[in-house]
């Protein structure tokens, strides 16, 4: 949830007009604050309010990322003309256009999430089920049982085994 928040808000500061592209310093930033939202919303049980619980934060998520990211242009273009904090409405459209489009993904994640166990657990319950009690078990018949021949053992062996006799 933080680094696809963090992630499309780079890419809706940009679309908003928010001048040059981040530096190392403000992704950094960025990361760091995208790792702090990823954390916290996943400490969070949600069981009610699901759909307006996934747009308010991705919302935090965005209003964050144009905070550090325009904070750290700020900083990094001091002696250039920045952007305030306060958006202009090319850049709320755009982060709004941002959230819609993050939770759209993220339904349509969790839906193939779900999608995704559903087929593994029954390819697991039809690959590890036990066989029928119908089904019976088979074993080796044999249809033919081969009998010793005394005159068989005779002609092997060139004859009987005794001391030769006297003619």
């Amino acid at each position: 949830m933080g680094s696809l928040s963090g992630a499309v808000s780079i890419g809706a500061h940009g679309a908003g007009g928010g001048g040059i592209p981040p530096t190392t310093t403000a992704i950094l930033l960025l990361v760091a604050v995208s790792a702090a939202l990823g954390a916290v919303v996943s400490a969070l049980r949600v069981t009610q309010c699901q759909r307006s619980c996934l747009v308010a934060a991705i919302a935090a998520g965005q209003a964050i990322g144009h905070v550090t990211l325009a904070t750290a242009d700020h900083a990094a273009v001091a002696h250039q003309h920045a952007h305030t904090l306060v958006p202009s409405m090319p850049m709320i459209a755009a982060h709004a256009a941002a959230i819609a489009l993050t939770a759209l993904l993220v339904r349509l994640a969790e839906r193939a999430y779900l999608t995704a166990c559903a087929l593994f657990l029954r390819i697991v319950l039809i690959v590890a089920a036990p066989p029928s009690p119908d089904a019976q078990a088979w074993t080796a018949k044999p249809t033919h049982r081969a009998t010793l021949q005394p005159w068989l053992l005779t002609c092997a062996a060139g004859g009987t085994r005794a001391p030769p006799s006297v003619v």
